[in-house]
């Protein structure tokens, strides 16, 4: 591994790098227990942070302020809701004594009102409708107790399934989290439910062994399900001595479930202690760095969609709920956004997430703080969706630095994420990784990028469509795009070239280089759809079809071989198929309502990026009973299959189009850097 060569500024920063600063933060915020995007909780803590920038971080207090936006969100009584959004209980009954059970909830909407619901609990296992067939009876006018999984991303289409039998509300736990940790995400508003603990899970089981238990539940929120609440994001800045008007962002949320020390009070800790040090070191950045801590990162929007978190950091740069545009000035002048979010795990594994014009800068910032010498680290292209996803949508740069793996895996979201999951070490090496990256984008004469970077994106996306369906060159017109590829590659080498660099105004150099970036990054990625969690990673926006064409090819060549148990193995691997084929489909279509079929302006930050999809749950059930045959049993099948085959080519070649116009319009800007 190479030696690292640091610059004056960046030796003054890492002496000035205060941990003990760091973790004061963290500790005060984890003390300080839940915060709730929109709230008088969450405007007390934006100020709170807004002093820590004047204060503690050394920010000229001209340079710090807090921007309000719209939020959908909670009138929420701090001194009764506990960790909920609203006053929550759960008591339970076998012989007419009631006993409480600890439990929280986000559930999007009311819910039960004061007056709760009662009824019998019923066991629904996983809750998979394989479950809700094998039990005996109905869960009409009852309670369901379900152990939650991503399997059926964080319990939506349990809800679903439940609230279509006639259930009254559902009660979820977590197998994966410690058995006596409490573990939330945002609730679907399909119908009510909490969730408990995987030690109370066993309780309620025992007892339902032996008889009857009635439980009763209340949650009464005071949910507004349109944006009257405010949130606010605070923005702490450092302006830029050459170039002003040209940002660089480092970013944290501050909005939490319970204490929430990993995820993300130690992120905002780190944010404030660069802060400081960068405001100690005494360096003046060439250009206006942004400290940016996000409120409305876990909830934000609209009840009816998927897409209800990242609000504040898409209010910043994309648009408001209520469609306005805080910053439209800074489109194309943004360099670069850095974000951290889950920072400081122990025993964690680092997950640094990129778009492919900065991934190998990110490797050389990690590779000389030392991150990559002491942690288990990945750094890959494409983002997440984190708050840097909303600045990818406007065209930026980004990085995103979550301290994941196994260990964090179980504490997310629950309650024993505390200040023991923290390590000072692995704090240190977060700020010093991250403050390093901004302040060489923050200085840098040119700004660094590696756009040949985008190349392998880019081939790499049309090579998985080739290997996937070798059939679509036949059928899909990739012409256009191979075409700008190649000029996109010429004008790329021309400016790598070192001699001919030297001669270009760096300032027009980079500023095409940004145009360039806003043209093309958001038009390489989309969703993965074919994963069990949608709307959670990003990949080629030739992945989801590539995927569905080779699933749907595989089942119907199994299918003209008679193979029933291949066939239906194969439409398993379609998108939204790994949680789809344990619904029921009537269930499964509201389902793809709530992820997928959304009018525009529902869609926040996945407006653009949702794939095209194909529904095989009829074909995947009607072949349940059948049995393996002739093909001439399964000519409806095949027939169908086919047409979803054709249905995806014809939804392909716009989006090849597409991406080809978006390379083509980037080359012309970076020729326009002569």
């Amino acid at each position: 591994m190479r030696e690292p060569v640091f610059s004056e500024d960046e030796r003054t920063f890492l002496a000035a790098l205060d941990d003990d600063y760091a973790w004061e933060v963290a500790q005060a915020l984890t003390d300080g227990g839940r915060i709730v995007g929109g709230t008088p909780k969450a405007h007390e803590a934006a100020r709170w942070i807004r002093d820590q920038f004047v204060e503690r971080a050394g920010l000229d207090p001209r340079n710090v302020v807090l921007e309000e936006f719209p939020v959908v969100g909670y009138d929420l009584n701090e001194a009764t809701a506990g960790p909920s959004v609203g006053d929550t209980s759960l008591s339970i009954s076998t012989d007419g004594v009631w006993s409480p059970i600890p439990c929280a909830q986000v559930f999007k909407g009311d819910g039960t009102g004061a007056a709760g619901v009662a009824g019998e609990i019923v066991d629904v296992g996983r809750g998979t409708r394989e479950d809700f067939r094998s039990i005996s009876g109905s869960v009409r006018g009852k309670i369901v107790l379900f152990a939650a999984s991503d399997l059926l991303f964080y319990g939506a289409p349990v809800q679903q399934m439940a609230a279509d039998r006639g259930a009254v509300a559902a009660i979820a736990h977590w197998p994966i989290a410690p058995d006596d940790a409490l573990r939330l995400h945002v609730t679907a508003p399909f119908l009510p439910m909490v969730n408990i603990t995987n030690h109370d899970a066993a309780k309620i089981r025992g007892l339902l062994a032996k008889g009857p238990v009635k439980a009763k539940l209340v949650i009464d929120n005071r949910w507004d399900g349109e944006p009257k609440h405010v949130g606010v994001n605070v923005l702490g800045s450092i302006p830029g001595s050459e170039f002003p008007d040209e940002y660089v962002y480092l970013c944290a949320h501050f909005d939490h479930w319970f204490t929430s020390a990993t995820d993300n009070n130690a992120g905002v800790g780190s944010l404030l202690s660069i802060a400081k040090a960068i405001a100690a070191s005494g360096m003046e950045p060439r250009r206006t760095i942004v400290f940016a801590s996000f409120d409305a990162e876990e909830i934000g929007g609209w009840a009816d969609t998927w897409y209800d978190w990242l609000i504040g950091a898409y209010s910043h740069v994309v648009r408001t709920l209520d469609g306005r545009e805080l910053h439209a000035d800074r489109r194309g002048k943004i360099v670069a956004m850095v974000n951290m979010d889950v920072v400081g795990t122990k025993d964690a594994e680092v997950s640094i997430e990129t778009t492919p014009d900065i991934t190998r800068f990110i490797q050389r910032a990690a590779e000389d703080a030392g991150l990559l010498a002491a942690v288990p680290a990945r750094i890959f292209w494409p983002p997440t969706s984190y708050d840097d996803w909303p600045f990818f949508q406007a065209g930026v740069p980004v990085s995103q630095t979550a301290w994941w793996g196994p260990a964090y895996e179980r504490l997310y979201h629950t309650t024993r994420d505390t200040m023991e999951t923290l390590d000072r070490r692995s704090i240190h090496l977060n700020s010093a990784f991250n403050g390093l990256a901004v302040i060489r984008l923050a200085q840098s004469t040119v700004h660094p990028y590696d756009l040949d970077e985008n190349l392998v994106a880019l081939n790499e996306g049309l090579q998985i469509l080739r290997s996937r369906d070798p059939d679509s060159r036949d059928h899909v017109d990739s012409s256009s795009l191979e075409a700008a590829i190649r000029s996109y590659a010429a004008h790329v080498a021309r400016l790598i070239a070192a001699p001919l660099r030297e001669k270009v105004d760096p300032r027009i150099l980079n500023l095409r280089m940004r145009q360039a970036a806003a043209i093309l990054n958001p038009r390489m990625f989309s969703w993965d759809f074919a994963a069990p969690l949608p709307g959670w990673a990003g990949v080629s926006v030739f992945t989801n079809p590539a995927n569905d064409l080779r699933a749907l090819k595989d089942a119907i060549a199994a299918l003209r071989l008679g193979q029933v148990a291949k066939a239906r193995e194969a439409l398993e691997g379609v998108a939204t198929m790994q949680w789809g084929r344990h619904t029921d489909y009537e269930s499964y279509r509201k389902i793809l309502g709530y992820i997928h079929r959304l009018p525009r302006g529902r869609l926040l930050w996945a407006d653009g990026f949702l794939p095209p999809l194909s529904d095989v749950h009829r074909e995947f059930d009607a072949l349940a009973s059948k049995p393996e045959s002739t093909p001439e049993s399964f000519l409806s099948e095949i027939e169908s299959l086919e047409e979803k085959v054709t249905e995806l080519y014809r939804r392909l070649n716009p989006i090849v189009a597409e991406l080809g116009g978006a390379v083509s319009d980037a080359a012309a800007v970076l020729e326009e850097s002569r």
